[in-house]
């Protein structure tokens, strides 16, 4: 019997990121061009209303939205390529069919593709590196820079590599105080200076993305409120 897909098991987040390390292992790449050179697609940029990006299998052509940032071209690039490489693996597909139908069938999919995102992205070896100090915000930081990805793309491969019980938080200020903040990717460059980064007192956080590792048995929602005496206030 089908059943709703509030996690996609483990089994088949790694089989998706054997076949996504296999494509990037066989067709090395330099830039967005060189990362569909094992598709044979074509790469076009069209505006996308409330998407990222798209994948025509029919005539084997990705799409992307040209404003979106850098980063997540890249991402969304590797996502719409999973796209392609779940389509072709007949027993991935057929048992992730077999697991999950309607809307379930269709977050199962997305987070496989995502899954291979960060594996085509991001390898083991990334990962031991930023984390041989120890986990911690840097480790976040420095992923970034050296896979060319999102705060939140870094955080979620952290998470899910990680045996250590880890919640990470992305904060910002409420839509309504934002103004001039700093961005995620601001603060977290901070945590690289001695003393990491002023605390602006007059700001309050809220919790914008949260993924927690496997052996973390705390959560935390989306726009969660941190208090002001938080000891993440001063990190920050």
């Amino acid at each position: 019997m089908p059943r709703m897909a509030a996690r996609v098991e483990e089994s088949y987040k790694q089989r998706m990121r054997e076949i996504a390390a296999g494509y990037r292992q066989k067709y090395p790449w330099q830039d967005n061009l060189g990362m569909l050179e094992g598709l044979g697609a074509k790469l076009r940029f069209v505006k996308l209303e409330g998407q990222d990006g798209a994948y025509d299998p029919e005539h084997n052509v990705v799409f992307l939205n040209p404003k979106s940032t850098p980063e997540r071209q890249r991402f969304t690039l590797a996502h719409e390529i999973s796209h392609a490489l779940l389509l072709q693996s007949d027993d991935l597909l057929s048992d992730i069919h077999d697991s999950y139908e309607g809307e379930a069938l269709e977050d199962a999919i997305e987070i496989l593709c995502n899954v291979g995102a960060s594996a085509m992205l991001i390898s083991k070896a990334m990962l031991e590196r930023v984390t041989s100090r120890g986990l911690s915000g840097a480790s976040v930081y420095r992923l970034m820079l050296e896979a060319e990805v999102s705060a939140s793309v870094a955080m979620v491969s952290l998470s899910e590599y990680t045996d250590q019980a880890a919640l990470f938080a992305l904060c910002v200020r409420p839509s309504r105080e934002r103004g001039n903040q700093k961005t995620p990717e601001d603060l977290l460059r901070g945590l690289e200076k001695p003393g990491g980064v002023e605390q602006d007192t007059r700001s309050r956080l809220e919790v914008r993305f949260a993924p927690s590792s496997r052996s973390m048995v705390y959560t935390l929602a989306h726009g969660t409120p941190i208090p002001p005496e938080h000891p993440i206030q001063k990190a920050l």
